[in-house]
């Protein structure tokens, strides 16, 4: 932080949550800013008389947000003005790591108030600042994504950051960079940090890295099941806009196979009602999306959505082999086996003789 700029003092974590809380809890976005200052100012005074807004603006509550950030995201843009215009010496010099909080939120009136105070290139400087990435809203981020700022965040190290991070729809765009800039590193420390059952993971509470392949529905009832995580449609747009279509297919694909390559390895497996996601499913039908040799995986998760089961077998995503691999029943197996193969040398008969009658 820049001494210069912006107050350091020392301030309890107790009272910027306090403090934070309290603006929720009373809805003070909707006072003036005279009497926000005054509110806030007085809260703080309690405690040294020295203190002012300012000095809470920046400082970061338990959950990682600044009073700031709470009133860019309530679009409250009569109290952002009122903060710029009496802070405004204070504010004279840009400093992006300390605004990077303003690229959480899509833009409203108070992005608009920030370019009309700084300039509209300084979200770009803000951006080079990239360690909470996952934070940036969906607006932010596919514009920096697109303009390549953000090639140097997906490194497999980053990973942990998702512990930090709270469900938002950009989730698995996150995850599939991660999977395709270090495949192996990501599927290395996916497997390292798994559980020794789905049973233990399932029933955990908090943030687990398994949460990034499947999310648990409804376990104690009848229909509870494991939901494979997928991209929509607007998820594959993004990628595509980046990596084109043969390649964003390719990472779906892999990515589609390694969470089959990861539910497959534990022992109670079996015991569990695996399913993907039929809406996003059916989205990422809709695009160009090819499914490349990811067959068994998706028999594993369709097995009881019989629509889409029969559009990837007539559309050949599925093959037969990939049928069979999925037979339980050892008889039926068997036969479903000389069955293929029957028809299979059936087929090369056929072929040979109209060739013959060719000649």
């Amino acid at each position: 932080m820049n001494n210069k700029t912006y107050s350091v003092k020392h301030i309890e974590q107790y009272v910027i949550d306090e403090i934070n809380e309290d603006f929720f809890k009373n809805e003070m976005h909707k006072l003036s800013f005279e009497e926000l200052d005054a509110n806030i100012t007085q809260q703080l005074r309690v405690h040294n008389n020295s203190f002012e807004l300012i000095d809470i603006l920046f400082k970061k509550d338990k959950n990682g947000f600044c009073l700031l950030f709470y009133i860019i995201n309530e679009s409250a843009h009569s109290l952002f003005s009122g903060i710029l215009n009496k802070y405004e010496s204070q504010f004279k010099e840009l400093i992006p790591n300390e605004w990077e909080f303003v690229l959480w939120r899509n833009r409203n009136d108070c992005h608009n108030l920030f370019a009309q105070k700084y300039g509209r290139n300084a979200f770009d400087k803000i951006s080079d600042n990239n360690g909470r990435v996952l934070f940036y809203s969906e607006e932010y981020f596919t514009k920096y994504y697109l303009m390549g700022f953000l090639d140097d965040f997906y490194k497999v190290e980053n990973i942990s950051k998702f512990k930090e991070f709270t469900y938002k729809p950009l989730d698995i765009i996150h995850t599939l960079n991660f999977f395709n800039a270090d495949t192996k590193g990501f599927k290395n420390f996916i497997l390292n940090n798994k559980g020794k059952s789905l049973s233990d993971i399932s029933s955990s509470h908090g943030f687990s890295f398994s949460d990034l392949l499947f999310e648990t529905i409804n376990l104690q009832s009848i229909s509870g099941h494991l939901r494979l995580i997928l991209p929509g449609e607007k998820d594959f747009n993004i990628l595509t806009a980046k990596f084109g279509v043969n390649k964003s297919s390719e990472i779906i694909s892999d990515f589609i196979n390694f969470q089959y390559e990861y539910m497959s390895s534990f022992d109670d497996y079996s015991k569990f009602n695996i399913k993907f996601d039929s809406e996003k499913m059916k989205s990422l039908i809709k695009t160009d999306c090819q499914f490349i040799s990811c067959g068994k995986a998706l028999i594993n998760g369709l097995q009881h959505n019989p629509d889409l089961l029969s559009y990837f077998i007539i559309n050949d995503s599925i093959s037969k082999d990939d049928l069979i691999s999925n037979i339980t029943d050892k008889e039926l197996k068997v036969k479903a086996e000389h069955d293929l193969l029957n028809s299979t040398l059936d087929k090369t008969k056929i072929e040979f003789q109209q060739k013959r009658s060719k000649i």
